[in-house]
Order: structure tokens, then sequence, then C-alpha cells
């Protein structure tokens, strides 16, 4: 319904400052929620000119720049259709969106080839709005992605984005699509815990007190996906009581001196190989050591955990898990263990 408002409002209207509070109030509306795929066909090629007007209003919306730029995309698909297109809207999609970081990075790497025809039909579509979308806050290997495949885009436009990635050198957010989900979170980390490895690694600060600290991953683990994550015991001493590895939500205290899986909505596999959750007796599944590698898989659509020690099957551990939880563990002095995402 808003994008018809704004595209009669567009059709009806010209786009000067007593126009704008009406336009200011339809775009906000239809950016104050995460966008999905088809939500933006009812909005006319001259109301996306509008929607887009507002950077600021645009940098606000709760949707990553990329996924934003694929709504346009799909958008335009609807507009001219797939017969026109050449090729079927979701296979474009997917071309834009499944390229890996370190794929479209590496200068061998074959670039994804639309036919000629699709290249025109989307120029048509896209080239007078074109310079109103936020190129610059997707991220570099998107950009090397859409510079390969959209070479319709004026150069410029790139160069402009990549001087200020350059300039701020903006990182990519941790996300398990990109294969960057597991990372620690330095902002959900004990005071007596250290990180190093690009954030890969974390071990207890050699010259604190020995306590149990904690900490949580960057990227969550929501919806129905599967997650598949090793984590690797590099340093641990016995003497200085357990360590576990395992899940927690954003609300724990990651300074508290307690294992994981003792604190409210967290989950722990100790090194003594007793299973800890705050709605469970404890059983013992095999305990670890030093080297070794702890396999989780989480599956979102069940709401359950498996795991595997160096290897062995242990099975299903944690059910009925809520969503938005993150791999965690807590270390004691003399610890350190690495997070190495999976699938």
């Amino acid at each position: 319904m808003a994008g018809r408002i704004l595209s009669e409002a567009a059709d009806i209207l010209d786009q000067c400052p007593s126009d704008e509070a009406l336009y200011s109030v339809v775009r906000d509306f239809i950016l104050s929620e995460p966008l999905q795929y088809g939500q933006l066909y009812p909005v006319s090629k001259d109301a996306m000119a509008v929607l887009l007007s507002d950077a600021d209003a645009v940098r606000e919306c709760p949707t990553y720049a990329f996924d934003f730029f694929l709504c346009i995309i799909d958008w335009a698909c609807e507009m001219i259709g797939d017969t026109h297109l050449g090729i079927a809207r979701r296979d474009l999609i997917v071309i834009l969106s499944s390229l890996q970081a370190t794929e479209s990075m590496l200068p061998t790497s074959p670039a994804p080839i639309l036919p000629p025809d699709t290249l025109k039909q989307l120029e048509t579509f896209l080239a007078p709005i074109v310079r109103c979308m936020n190129f610059q806050d997707i991220c570099p290997h998107r950009l090397v992605t859409l510079m390969d495949t959209l070479t319709f885009i004026p150069p410029t436009i790139f160069a402009e984005a990549f001087r200020r990635h350059v300039a701020i050198r903006t990182m990519c957010p941790p996300s398990w699509r990109h294969r960057t989900g597991c990372l620690w979170d330095p902002d959900h980390r004990g005071p007596l815990l250290k990180l190093s490895a690009n954030d890969a690694i974390v071990e207890f600060d050699e010259s604190q007190p020995n306590r149990h600290q904690s900490i949580t991953s960057a990227a969550p683990m929501t919806g129905k996906g599967i997650y598949e994550w090793d984590v690797v015991i590099q340093a641990f001493n016995s003497a200085h009581s357990r360590v576990a590895v395992g899940l927690a939500s954003k609300s724990i205290s990651s300074h508290e001196n307690a294992l994981l899986g003792k604190q409210a909505n967290s989950w722990g596999l100790a090194s003594t190989g007793k299973v800890y959750c705050p709605y469970a007796e404890t059983v013992f599944v095999g305990g670890y050591g030093k080297d070794s590698v702890i396999s989780f898989r989480v599956d979102m659509a069940e709401r359950c955990c498996s795991i595997a020690v160096n290897g062995a099957d242990k099975g299903v551990i944690w059910r009925n898990l809520p969503d938005n939880i993150y791999p965690a563990c807590s270390l004691t002095l003399g610890s350190r263990c690495e997070i190495r995402q999976r699938s």
C-alpha cells in the first residue's frame, strides 16, 4: 500500500520542498523495517528515484546495503519481466548474492557472465536511479562482484565507494553467510581474556588471577539454518580448573566467575566431559584437553545441537534452543582456543 501511495504521489506531484513532507512520511514508513524480495513491486520508476533520494533515510533502513541493492534488482526484474530480461529473476539474484569474498577478490576468479540483452535491460531501468544507490555502504568484496557483473554502472561510482572504504578501513561485519560468522566478539568478553588472529583466537591473560571468564561469538544463529563450526583447544591447564565450550545468548555475564552452562541462557560442554544446561541434569560424554577439536552442528529448525569430540560423534546434547544464540566458551588461566567456521 505504501509503495502505491508513493508511486501515485510521484506521478502527480513535483519533487519540491513543499511536497517533501509527504514523500518523507511514506519513505520512512517503507524503510522502517527490513526489506524483503517483492516488497518494492508496487513502486513505480519515478517513485523509486524518490525513495532513494534521501541517502540518510536509506542508510538508516535496517537492511544491509547489499541486500537492499538486491531488492532493487529484484524490483527491476519485475518491471522488465523474465521474458524480456533473458534470464530468470531467481538465477540473476543467485549470481549476484552467492559469490564468496575469497572467490570474487581473486584476480583469476571467473567473473559471472550475464547475457548482453540482460545487461541492456537492467541498464535501461537502473541508470536513472543508480547514482542514488548507497554503494558506499556495501562491503568491498560485494562491490568487486558488482563491478564484474553489472558493467553498465559507471566506474566512478565504484571508485568513490572504494575510496570511502579505504579511508575509514571499513571491514565486513561478521556473517555466517559470508563465512566470517566464527569470530569472537571483543565487545562481549570477560576483561581477563585477550583476542588475536583477527578475533579467531581467545586466551586467558597469563598476568591475571585465575577465574572463569566467558566470551561469545560476534554473529548470531537465527532462523531455520544449520550452523557448523569447530573449537580447537590450543592450550589447557587442568590444574586451573575446567574450561567449557558451547552456546550462549548475549544476556550472560562474560566477567562472572562461572563455567559456561552454569548461567541462565548458556549451554556448556566442560573439559571433564560433563554437559551443563540450566534446564537439565549433567550428562557425561567424554572429556577433552589440549589439541582437542570439538565440532558443533546446530540445527535451528529443530532447535538442537549435536557435537563430536576429536571426530567421535556424541549425538544431540542440547534441545529446545532459543533464537539468537551464539557460539561461546569459558576459559581459565593457561587456556586458549580457536574458533573455525565449517559451513
